[in-house]
């Protein structure tokens, strides 16, 4: 069933976005097996398969991930550890 749920997403079962709720679980779960869980049932069965409940991260849609990492190898060690005299650590 988890495979399923995660293959689908919540876009198969009709929703607009990525986000899966415990109210959404319980109604694709009834949708696929006609059996109906509470909300506080569902978080017990989450906890057990080991899913966790997570936020996604809000980033800029401009971001450019590539000079980010440029700036994290080359640039913040040179600044975090300058090596001329008399520098602070």
């Amino acid at each position: 069933m988890l495979a399923t749920l995660e293959a689908l997403g919540p876009e198969g079962f009709g929703y607009e976005d990525q986000r899966w709720t415990t109210q959404r679980i319980a109604d694709a779960i009834a949708r696929l097996t006609d059996v109906r869980y509470s909300i506080s049932k569902i978080s017990d069965l989450l906890r057990q398969w080991g899913w966790s409940w997570q936020v996604p991260k809000r980033r800029d849609s401009r971001r450019d991930e590539a000079t980010i990492e440029h700036w994290r190898a080359q640039l913040w060690p040179a600044v975090k550890n300058p090596s001329r005299p008399g520098a602070r650590r």
